[in-house]
């Protein structure tokens, strides 16, 4: 993609595979905010069909802060690469948690359940050991 870049292909692939990983977990984690914090207004003044442009408002917000980067040509390009990502994911996580025909926390439950809970279930066998 860049010219002045010379190297393994293989490293600058693994490299973009990571960049996806961690923006993905960065727009999971920014939905749950988004959606905790859409949430959280409460009382006689708050009509709950203001949750959904509350919600649209924070993340536009959350978007154009985070794509900063990608407008400095002068940075770093992965953190461009980086930003671009993860406001694809953030939206596209919205997106289809709204709508409701694709599970977009399907790839964190496939962690979680294949990933988070082995280590969980071994070091919690390793911590029963020791005693």
């Amino acid at each position: 993609m860049y010219a002045e870049r010379k190297g393994n292909p293989i490293i600058g692939l693994l490299q973009i595979v990571v960049i996806i990983i961690v923006a993905y977990f960065a727009a999971v984690f920014f939905d749950t905010l988004l959606v905790r914090v859409s949430e959280m207004p409460r009382g006689p003044l708050w009509d709950p069909q203001f949750q959904a442009p509350f919600f649209f408002i924070m993340m536009l917000a959350v978007c154009v802060v985070v794509s900063i980067p990608y407008f400095m040509k002068e940075w770093d390009p992965t953190l461009r690469r980086f930003s671009m990502y993860t406001v694809l994911f953030i939206v596209c996580y919205a997106v289809f948690d709204g709508s409701g025909v694709v599970d977009p926390a399907l790839p964190m439950k496939w962690v979680t359940a294949h990933v988070v809970l082995p280590i969980q279930a071994w070091a919690m066998k390793m911590g029963s050991v020791r005693r």
